[in-house]
């Protein structure tokens, strides 16, 4: 329920932004012409602003503690930081090396690319993986379905629309990025009142103070008794901000694919290989636009009145199937559509995109920062066209 609230906000709230977007990457300001002269820089701006907001403390290691006689010590955020940072470059380095392979497809597959059991494995088997490993079935589920109070998740969900914007027009920026950037403001914002900050992730010296037993009694006993733990309603908004977020980097995405003819996600991509673009240059919006506008408002306002059913017919789904078979047969699902699409050099390429996946709740850092693979051969690139021009790099 908070997720459809949070997805409803998003959309109403993000279509305003399709005009001001217009307004500033259109010819009348033309914005656009010059975000590119300093691309390069403004990706790597976010970039460090997202690792610096990485607020896991770790422990130096052992000989580094004994070499500087506690100076690196325990609980050390910078410790953290740097491991945020290392997992971004490796991450990076990955990407750099995985777009330079060859890929083709053994049935004959079109336009076969490496991106997908790339991304496949980074974010998606190695967090089914850790599913399978850790999890045997689906928390109790309330029955309650009600959708929460608009008034006090306004504010929050039009800055995070406002995030989702300035990210969509942004090339390897997603809505986990928007997100992150929305809850450090909110944090900044609770500091400078003098309240205490909300939590962006966790530290690993919490995540083991509750055993998976306790965590799942604590699960029952809300569910049975419709009451909420301390951190269940801030949990439920922060649920609501990243539905919101998705929601307008969605709506935005497909605003900048008419604005400044460029494809930001898999689905504008997809729209523009299948017919031609024609840009939003003049006053009204072309026709193409305006069409798929309205199809994007009436699957949001049909979303909502069927999310009741459709969500208690799918927990039910879940309910039936074991959740570990279920994890499983989608794991085997990707394992076959990657060697249908890339062959056996795609498999190569998801195991090692998984091993690298696996990284990140080990370490205790944010899975996000493996938008690097993205993020880091895009800064390369820009940057050696700003400043290689003899061509060395």
């Amino acid at each position: 329920a908070w997720s459809a609230r949070g997805s409803q906000l998003g959309l109403f709230l993000s279509l305003p932004l399709i005009v001001l977007a217009r307004i500033a990457f259109g010819p009348e300001l033309g914005w656009y012409d010059d975000l590119r002269s300093v691309l390069p820089f403004v990706l790597l701006a976010i970039s460090l602003l997202l690792l610096a907001t990485e607020t896991t403390r770790l422990d130096w290691p052992m000989w580094m503690q004994k070499s500087t006689r506690g100076v690196l010590g325990r609980d050390s955020r910078f410790a953290g930081f740097l491991a945020a940072t290392a997992f971004f470059l490796l991450a990076g380095m990955y990407g750099w090396g995985v777009f330079t392979l060859p890929a083709r497809s053994p049935i004959g597959m079109p336009d076969a690319s490496l991106l997908l059991p790339s991304l496949a494995g980074l974010f998606g088997i190695a967090n089914l993986l850790d599913i399978y490993a850790t999890t045997s079935h689906l928390p109790p589920q309330r029955e309650n379905w009600a959708l929460p109070p608009t008034r006090p998740l306004v504010v929050p969900c039009f800055w995070s629309s406002v995030a989702g914007a300035s990210m969509g027009v942004l090339p390897g920026m997603t809505a986990s990025q928007a997100t992150v950037l929305v809850m450090g403001g909110r944090n900044l914002a609770a500091k400078a009142q003098g309240k205490q900050g909300f939590g962006m992730d966790w530290e690993t010296r919490r995540l083991t103070e509750l055993s998976d037993d306790e965590l799942l009694e604590i699960a029952k006993a809300e569910a049975e008794e419709g009451v909420e733990g301390p951190q269940t309603k801030q949990d439920l908004e922060i649920i609501a901000i990243l539905s919101a977020t998705n929601t307008a980097v969605t709506v935005m995405v497909l605003g900048f694919l008419y604005i400044i003819s460029r494809s930001r996600s898999g689905a504008t991509l997809a729209l523009k290989m299948m017919y031609p673009i024609e840009t939003w240059s003049s006053l009204e919006p072309t026709s193409d636009f305006i069409r798929l506008l309205a199809v994007t408002l009436a699957a949001g306002l049909l979303a909502m009145p069927m999310m009741r059913y459709v969500g208690m017919g799918m927990l039910r789904l879940h309910a039936a199937i074991p959740l570990q078979q279920m994890v499983m047969g989608v794991i085997l699902f990707v394992v076959a559509l990657v060697w249908l699409s890339t062959g056996f050099v795609g498999i190569g390429v998801l195991i090692v995109g998984t091993i690298i996946g696996l990284l990140p709740p080990r370490i205790g850092i944010r899975r996000s920062h493996g938008m690097g693979i993205i993020l880091v051969p895009i800064m390369i690139y820009t940057f050696a066209q700003k400043f290689d021009s003899f061509g060395f790099i």
